[in-house]
């Protein structure tokens, strides 16, 4: 997985040279590191990365577009795991 972030942190380098910053691609670049950092167990760095990829989502997508429960979903996992239960 340490690579693989190696690898997402470059798409997500260039996803943020090549789009505007609220373009579903970047919202797509946090997730992958989002999930990757879980992989490691590395959850803080997990949430900040879900957090990021929810608001981005939440300033394209309509309120009730089924991407936002799973945006949504990731950082209650991912304060389920660093627990925070009153968050989560």
């Amino acid at each position: 997985y340490c690579k693989a972030l190696e690898y997402f942190w470059k798409a997500l380098q260039i996803r943020q040279q090549c789009f505007p910053a609220n373009h579903p691609d970047l919202a797509e670049s946090h997730r992958e590191m989002g999930c990757a950092y879980c992989a490691l167990r590395l959850e803080s760095e997990a949430l900040v990365h879900f957090e990021k990829r929810l608001e981005i989502s939440k300033s394209y997508l309509p309120r009730d577009h089924p991407d936002l429960v799973h945006a949504h979903s990731d950082v209650a996992i991912a304060y389920h795991n660093i627990r925070h239960y009153s968050v989560a």
